[in-house]
C-alpha cells in the first residue's frame, strides 16, 4: 500500500529564500518551471520551457516501518522552439527517487531527473537538460524579487479549504549559455522567467483546466495571468492578473477587473483538443489592451506519456497599448485542460 503526505495550503506560508526554492515534502505535488525566448550570435531566435514535476507518496513494504521508505516520482519536459524557422521540438523524461535517478533538495534550489537537472550555486541557476541532438545548458541570474501570488502567496482555487497552492513567480532572469539543436549548438543570451508552485490536491475536481500566461514587454511592464475554466457553475472567483512595473512594484486584479476573449483557434491532429491560441486581453484599470498570438500555432505538448496531461505551451508575441502608449512584447502561454479535463489530478 502507500500513504500521501497530509500537509494542504490552507494558511498563508513564510516563505524565504533560496530555501522555498528547494522542495516542500510535506505537500504531494510541486513544481519548477522556466521558460524564455532568447538569441544567438547569427541574430536567430529560440524559445525553450523547460519543467521538472514532482509527485510524493510511500510504499509500506512488509517489515518496514510506514513512511520508512518515501519514494518520489519525478517528470521533466522540455520544449524548444526555433521561432526564426517557426519549428518546435518536445522531450519528456521521468524516474523514480530510488537509488538517486531523481530527487532534491529542501534546502535550496536542487532538483534532477535522471541527466535533467536545475541547480542554484552562489546565486547562479544552472538548468541544464539534454535529449540526443536537442538540449540546453543555461545560467540563469536573477534579476527580480519573487513576485508573490495570492495573499502572500497562497493562491485560492477552489472553495473548500485545501483547494490553493502556494506559489510565486521570478519574472526576470538573465540567461545565457547554449542550446542545441539538430546536432548544432547556438550560443545563446537573453532573458527567463520562473515558476514555484506547491500543493496538495490543490485543484478542484469541477475545474476542466486553466489559461496562463507570461508577458515581459519592452516597456518594461510584465504580467502574468491565470483564467480557470470550470465545468458548470464557477465555485469559485480565483482568475488574476499581475501587473509588474518597472520599477518592481505589482498590481493585482480579480476576474472582473480584466477580459480576456479568444480571437483563434488551432486544433491538434493528435488529440482533437481545439486550443484558443490568440487572444485579445483587456485591463481597463490599468489602461492596458493588448493582442496576444502565437509564434506557433503547432505547438501542444504531448505529455500524457509521463503526467497523463496534454496541453499546449509555446511562445507568443504581444502587442497593443498600456497607458495609451504603443507597446510590444514576447511571453508563454499554457492552456491545460482542453484535452484531458484536469481537475482533481492535481
Amino acid at each position: 500500500g502507500f500513504s500521501r503526505p497530509v500537509q494542504r495550503a490552507v494558511n498563508g506560508f513564510d516563505l524565504s529564500w533560496p530555501r522555498d526554492h528547494g522542495k516542500h515534502a510535506d505537500f504531494e505535488t510541486e513544481w519548477w518551471y522556466f521558460s524564455g525566448i532568447l538569441k544567438d550570435s547569427e541574430a536567430m531566435e529560440w524559445g525553450y520551457h523547460f519543467v521538472i514535476f514532482r509527485r510524493a507518496f510511500s510504499w509500506r513494504l512488509r517489515g518496514v516501518p510506514p513512511h520508512a521508505l518515501p519514494v518520489e516520482g519525478y517528470v521533466g519536459h522540455l520544449s524548444l522552439t526555433n521561432i526564426t524557422r517557426r519549428d518546435f521540438a518536445f522531450f519528456q523524461t521521468r524516474a523514480l527517487s530510488l537509488f538517486g535517478f531523481a530527487g532534491s533538495r529542501e534546502d535550496q534550489l536542487g532538483v534532477w531527473v535522471r541527466n535533467w537537472h536545475v541547480e542554484e550555486n552562489q546565486g547562479r541557476i544552472n538548468l541544464k537538460a539534454e535529449a540526443g541532438d536537442f538540449g540546453v545548458s543555461l545560467e540563469l541570474r536573477p534579476q527580480s524579487q519573487p513576485v508573490l501570488h495570492g495573499e502572500g502567496g497562497l493562491e485560492i482555487k477552489g472553495s473548500l479549504p485545501g483547494e490553493a497552492s502556494h506559489h510565486y513567480s521570478v519574472t526576470s532572469l538573465d540567461t545565457k549559455g547554449k542550446l542545441k539543436w539538430a546536432g548544432k549548438e547556438h550560443d545563446i543570451y537573453g532573458n527567463s522567467w520562473m515558476e514555484r508552485e506547491f500543493g496538495t490536491a490543490m485543484i478542484p475536481h469541477n475545474i476542466l483546466g486553466w489559461d496562463w500566461f507570461s508577458i515581459s514587454m519592452e516597456n518594461g511592464h510584465q504580467i502574468t495571468l491565470t483564467r480557470w475554466r470550470w465545468q458548470g457553475a464557477k465555485a469559485a472567483d480565483s482568475d488574476f492578473v499581475i501587473i509588474i512595473s518597472p520599477d518592481g512594484t505589482t498590481q493585482s486584479f480579480g476576474s472582473s477587473d480584466f477580459t480576456l476573449e479568444s480571437t483563434a483557434f488551432w486544433e491538434s491532429p493528435r488529440t482533437h483538443a481545439r486550443y484558443p491560441v490568440a487572444w485579445q486581453l483587456s485591463i481597463p484599470k490599468a489602461d492596458i489592451a493588448l493582442r496576444i498570438d502565437p509564434i506557433v500555432k503547432q505547438h501542444e505538448i504531448l505529455g500524457s506519456e509521463t503526467t497523463g496531461i496534454d496541453y499546449w505551451e509555446g511562445p507568443v508575441t504581444v502587442n497593443g497599448t498600456i497607458h495609451v502608449n504603443r507597446a510590444s512584447g514576447r511571453g508563454y502561454q499554457e492552456l491545460v485542460g482542453y484535452a484531458q479535463p484536469i481537475g482533481g489530478k492535481l
